[in-house]
């Protein structure tokens, strides 16, 4: 398959149109470009997610709007109804967030969304909210399928002294997870994983344990190799940089023929 290198500015530049495109208004699709280039970036998917996804996502943008519950103690809840984590992950992070800051720690669940290839990049936003975060998901039946992609799984960001460390495994691992965060959010997380079913994701956020008796885990290389793609550009596949363009060009390829040609089209 023919790849080309791309500028992650690029597609920061491009992400706002195409997602514009799928039915995004431009507050959500100016957040979601942030989790959809950290994803190419970081994980080697995000473009083929549209592409793949682009009928689900576009789909999912007609859906009634979500609902909310919950307060942030006894935790929140987004009823997301089958729409996308473009649109409710970076909301469900600024509640998990504001929580923290009020209480001491989040407990956010979304249920119902398709998208879950981006939660790492959601992982991501809280680690800049300064945030230690579990965050741990299993995909709905009718979700986005991409190749060689968990369908359940999860991911922890811990700040540490050299910035936000990241961690990421199957479920089988999570109770060692867990362990690295305070008893009330590590009997929250586990009895998520106990009574949720397919399609939810569960943040929480807070403390970590301090008695570092944590068993060891595999640190996740997310930082390196987004600083790897702003250094050296990403290698795409040239289909799915063809698709971003495509997208681009629904929102707002020029109509007259004066402006089409000012357009370079």
């Amino acid at each position: 398959m023919a790849r080309q290198l791309v500028s992650v500015s690029e597609i920061m530049r491009v992400g706002p149109w195409s997602l514009r495109a799928l039915g995004h208004p431009f507050g959500t699709a100016e957040r979601a470009t942030r989790l959809l280039t950290w994803t190419q970036a970081a994980l080697g998917h995000g473009l083929d997610l549209l592409r793949i996804g682009e009928t689900q996502l576009a789909a999912s943008n007609r859906l009634p709007p979500s609902r909310r519950s919950g307060d942030g103690t006894a935790g929140r809840r987004i009823e997301a109804g089958g729409r996308n984590l473009f649109e409710l992950g970076p909301p469900a992070v600024d509640l998990a967030t504001c929580d923290v800051r009020l209480r001491g720690f989040g407990d956010v669940v979304v249920d119902g969304a398709i998208g879950a290839l981006l939660v790492p990049s959601l992982a991501d936003l809280a680690a800049r909210r300064g945030l230690n975060a579990l965050f741990v998901w299993r995909a709905a039946p009718g979700d986005i399928r991409l190749e060689g992609c968990p369908d359940d799984g999860w991911v922890a960001c811990v700040q540490s002294p050299n910035g936000p460390a990241f961690f990421r495994g199957a479920p089988d691992r999570l109770a060692d997870a867990a362990q690295r965060f305070a008893p009330d959010l590590r009997r929250r997380a586990l009895r998520f994983v106990e009574t949720g079913g397919p399609g939810k994701l569960g943040i929480f956020a807070g403390d970590m344990a301090g008695d570092g008796r944590a068993p060891a885990l595999a640190a996740a290389d997310f930082a390196e190799r987004v600083a790897e793609a702003y250094r050296k550009g990403i290698e795409v596949p040239s289909e799915d940089l063809a698709h971003l363009y495509a997208l681009e060009r629904i929102t707002w390829a020029p109509t007259s023929e004066r402006s089409r040609k000012q357009a370079g089209y």
